[in-house]
Formats: C-alpha cells, sequence, structure tokens
C-alpha cells in the first residue's frame, strides 16, 4: 500500500492491489511508519479547496458518498478526515 496523506486519526493509503483507498487508524498503523516521518496535516474546518461541496455535507452524508464509492469509514472518523478519504480517491 502507498501511503497518500497521514491525518490526526490515522493514515489514508492507496491499496495497489485491489485498487481502492483505505484508511488505516493510527493505533492499527505498524511501526514502519515512524511517527517523525510524516508530518500530521492539521485538519480545520476551513472549506477542502479540492471539493468545497463536500464541506455542506452532514457526516452522515459523506458516510454515505464514502461507502457508495467503495471506501470504508468508521462512524468514529471526523468530517474533514472522511472529505480527505473522498478527495483522495478522487485523485487516484
Amino acid at each position: 500500500m502507498k501511503p497518500i496523506k497521514e491525518t490526526s486519526e490515522g493514515q489514508i493509503m492507496w491499496d495497489e492491489k485491489d485498487q481502492k483507498v483505505v484508511f488505516v487508524p493510527r493505533h492499527q498503523m505498524n511501526g514502519s511508519i515512524q511517527e517523525d516521518e510524516a508530518p500530521v496535516i492539521e485538519e480545520t474546518e476551513q472549506q477542502h479547496e479540492d471539493d468545497p461541496a463536500l464541506d455542506d455535507l452532514t457526516k452522515e452524508e459523506l458516510m454515505k458518498l464514502a461507502g457508495d464509492r467503495g471506501i470504508e469509514v468508521k462512524p468514529a472518523m471526523n468530517k474533514p478526515t472522511i472529505i480527505e478519504l473522498l478527495s483522495a480517491a478522487d485523485e487516484g
């Protein structure tokens, strides 16, 4: 898997085998990813520059959209992380 972006909750990865974006929660990340290797992107409530329309959706709508695209999201994820997952999937 190829890392795309790290957030405060974990890391967004590209799964080359299955050709999809996956989210690896911080507590499940293996020892090969060191804290100081990749800077954590600060999450803010500002509009996402790639797709500002995503900011207008509720967390539930974002989770449904991610599910429709085959992206696994957890209820504990915050809204900015879900938006990052959707944006990363669009770029991939």
